[in-house]
């Protein structure tokens, strides 16, 4: 081994060579440990190496073919001009720092093409990737703590005059799981559901229910179904009430049924919304952005 300098020795040292951690990152670190091992007072291998996965920089991936290993490096390839060795030569000395570091987690290394590094995993480490995989449960492959902004999901926001349909259920699925994918990767995702509970559509519907309730049929331009019928039996004094007062109701009553079936549906709780209400939370949304940015200037 070489003689390390007083700045190396006080870095930290590496995951992997510390304790037992089975994944990709942990095993480039490894590489780049043993790198330091081959290169003179361990100084500069970061920058031999450049930036993971950037154009011309250190790779760690999976083989084409599993008879070429578990992984893959091109370490040695890039450590060779820095050594003044052929690059295969370095490969056989990194591959044999990197079983000394990961003892029987690497079963075996095997030099190819120009000088690449095959590595071929062990029992070991594969028995810690899935007691890993076991102990994080579901939460396994989630992303790290969500930003300070958060990410808004509208979805489904139905037109409240009428029941679902089954349109209306394909969007909840796809904005469900968007959203659920997004807060699985760490994001702060905020689902919310427009309901418009005012205008021409819910007077009509107020209308549409005080006719049913008096037995006539529906407005020009109005509606007709059973549903209306049913409203109009539950809401009372339907054929006094003003049709607008009407139709907000029924379009409560409507939204109650509407969020009872998505929750049997098994989307997540979400917020209902009315446009002037986003309106409004968006002009303050702005405004502080505004004032954040004077700030910064």
């Amino acid at each position: 081994m070489n003689d390390r300098s007083s700045s190396d020795q006080q870095v930290a040292p590496d995951p992997l060579l510390s304790h037992a951690d089975p994944s990709l990152e942990a095993l480039r670190e490894g590489v780049v440990s043993a790198a330091r091992e081959l290169v003179p007072g361990g100084d500069g291998v970061e920058g031999v190496f450049g930036v993971a996965g950037s154009r011309g920089g250190l790779t760690l991936e999976r083989p084409p073919r599993p008879d070429f290993g578990d992984y893959s490096t091109n370490a040695a390839l890039l450590l060779a001009p820095r050594l003044g060795a052929p690059p295969r030569e370095v490969a056989e000395r990194l591959g044999a720092e990197l079983r000394e570091a990961l003892g029987e987690r690497l079963a075996r290394f095997e030099v190819a093409g120009p000088g690449f590094l095959n590595l071929f995993v062990g029992d070991s480490w594969l028995q810690e990737a899935l007691a890993g995989v076991i102990a994080a449960g579901e939460s396994y492959g989630a992303g790290a703590a969500a930003p300070a902004a958060p990410v808004l999901v509208e979805f489904v926001s139905a037109n409240p005059t009428g029941p679902m349909h089954v349109g209306h259920a394909r969007n909840a699925a796809y904005g469900d799981a968007l959203a659920r994918m997004l807060e699985f990767s760490g994001e702060r995702v905020v689902r919310e559901f427009y309901v418009n509970d005012a205008g021409t559509q819910v007077r009509a519907l107020g209308e549409s229910i005080r006719a049913a309730a008096l037995g006539q049929p529906p407005p020009e331009g109005g509606y007709q179904g059973d549903y209306v019928a049913e409203l109009a039996a539950r809401l009372p004094d339907s054929e006094t009430v003003d049709p607008g007062e009407l139709g907000r109701a029924a379009v409560a009553l409507i939204v109650e049924q509407i969020r009872a079936s998505l929750t049997g549906f098994g989307v997540r709780e979400f917020d209902l919304v009315d446009p002037a209400r986003h309106a409004a939370l968006l002009e303050k949304r702005t405004k502080g952005a505004a004032r954040a940015a004077a700030s910064v200037a």
